[in-house]
């Protein structure tokens, strides 16, 4: 059995929902969509279900430069999750209409 200690530098993070973040925002204006909260959580959790999940344990600051030389096909999945999500959010939103 493992043992958590509360004052421990490392913590257990998914890496995948980081980098969604990162990219989420400039990629929803890049396909000029609403960008409220609600449309912005949609998207994510979109895009997240599309993904696998990368799970690790490392100190907080450790995570970005863990993952920045990421493989470009992992990125491109990345770009392309959530491209699909927003496609799909804006085709079903109820309170923002499409804006084209």
């Amino acid at each position: 059995m493992y043992q958590v200690y509360n004052n421990s530098p490392f913590v257990p993070r998914n890496v995948m929902n980081e980098l969604v973040e990162e990219k989420l925002d400039h990629l929803m204006h890049l396909v000029d969509m609403c960008c409220c909260s609600e449309c912005r959580a949609l998207v994510k959790e979109l895009a997240m279900k599309e993904l696998p999940s990368m799970h690790v344990t490392c100190m907080s600051e450790d995570v970005h430069a863990r993952f920045a030389g990421m493989a470009a096909q992992t990125q491109a999945n990345i770009v392309t999750a959530i491209l699909h999500s927003a496609e799909t959010v804006q085709k079903h939103s109820q309170h923002c209409p499409v804006q084209k």
